[in-house]
């Protein structure tokens, strides 16, 4: 099915007007000092994605500051039907890249929660 041209997609609620799906969105913003290449970054970032995403069974991808050499955004997504549970697990995500010794430091958060 192709679905490009679609705008929105329109999902069904429940009896008490509650949201089936829930989608948390984090935006995190990394500084990596002393890094002056796109392939020392690439080193540093790649490998804060690919244990963030196994972690945590969420999605992560580098996402903006793309041609920048010193700062990385990545994207945390998850999905789910109880906003509860999604933001305890993107919290918990945040948590730990705060907390790891990473060759980069998390200088900005944001999380946004869809309802559909």
């Amino acid at each position: 099915m192709d679905f490009r041209g679609i705008c929105a997609i329109v999902w069904p609620t429940s009896q008490e007007g509650e949201a089936h799906m829930i989608v948390g969105v984090v935006r995190v913003d990394l500084e990596i000092p002393e890094n002056n290449s796109l392939k020392g970054k690439r080193s540093v970032v790649k490998p804060i994605v690919m244990k963030v995403m196994n972690k945590f069974n969420i999605h992560a991808a580098e996402v903006d500051d793309l041609d920048s050499h010193d700062t990385a955004v990545i994207g945390l997504t998850m999905c789910g039907n109880d906003q509860r549970h999604v933001n305890e697990v993107l919290s918990k995500a945040v948590d730990w890249l705060e907390n790891r010794q990473f060759d980069a430091n998390v200088t900005d958060i944001e999380m946004e929660f869809i309802q559909f």
